[in-house]
């Protein structure tokens, strides 16, 4: 592969492919970063392919006066909420990342969120993938666990944290992923009523994503007052974004992110 590169005025030595292969060494210089679009040419790959699996940029230098942070499944902070939900991330595998997420949330009569519907399409960046993790802010005062609902595969295992109104599944796919090769997984949360109205709904995620796509329908004898879409880079900490939104209907509010930062992307209302 080297010399394919060296033929299109691209030098970059077997040993230096070797390194990125393994993860070993990241690809950022300008001239590193065109050799790997040349190889998703060459490995008839989709434009962007390998570039999407490279993940945040490593910080560099020294940074004054930064908070002790625990490390999430795939390097980024998760919680400053203590080691709890870092137990419960630990084990998610690190094999798989999302590049398109779209979800619907549900708002009912009673201002309570009563479903989020979620479709994800992961791409596998290292073979042997057959699952993947997600994790969901559900502002509501159900004592009873969410149910869920997965229409291909299904869950291994499900951690409902209370205290964070957190939802953590691992859903199966059922068979082995080779590498680079896509899933598409579809499950609906459905929520116990519990009659105390919601103010918020996120979705945490480990490592960038392409594309996501949140849509939030309201009960229309109860449409918000107004709707906000809010970012944070960890989960429990307070909004570093938060932008108002224009509704598309009196009980419709959506936002479209692309090349989201890692973190909890979520929106927040207001009820009238």
């Amino acid at each position: 592969m080297s010399e394919r590169l060296r033929t299109q005025g691209l030098f970059v030595s077997p040993a230096t492919l070797s390194s990125w292969q393994r993860g070993h060494r990241r690809p950022e210089h300008a001239r590193s970063l065109r050799a790997l679009d040349a190889l998703d040419e060459l490995l008839g790959l989709s434009d962007g392919t390998l570039r999407s699996l490279l993940g945040p940029r490593k910080p560099r230098g020294r940074v004054a006066d930064s908070p002790r942070r625990n490390p999430g499944p795939h390097g980024h902070v998760e919680t400053v909420m203590g080691d709890g939900l870092a137990a419960v991330l630990r084990d998610a595998d690190q094999r798989t990342q999302a590049l398109i997420a779209n979800e619907v949330v549900r708002v009912g009569a009673d201002g309570a969120v009563t479903a989020v519907a979620s479709t994800t399409v992961l791409r596998a960046h290292r073979h042997g993938a057959t699952r993947a993790t997600f994790a969901h802010i559900i502002d509501h005062e159900a004592n009873e666990p969410p149910h869920i609902s997965v229409t291909s595969g299904y869950v291994e295992r499900s951690v409902y944290m209370k205290d964070l109104n957190l939802l953590v599944i691992d859903v199966h796919f059922g068979h082995v992923l080779a590498k680079l090769a896509t899933e598409v997984t579809s499950y609906t949360i459905e929520v116990t009523p519990s009659g105390n109205p919601s103010t918020h709904y996120g979705r945490w995620e480990g490592s960038p994503v392409r594309e996501y796509l949140l849509e939030t329908r309201f009960h229309s004898s109860a449409p918000p007052r107004s709707c906000r879409h809010v970012y944070s880079e960890q989960i429990g900490a307070s909004p570093l974004t938060d932008k108002c939104l224009a509704m598309n209907a009196p009980d419709r509010a959506h936002f479209l992110v692309t090349r989201c930062a890692p973190g909890v992307h979520g929106m927040a209302w207001g009820l009238a």
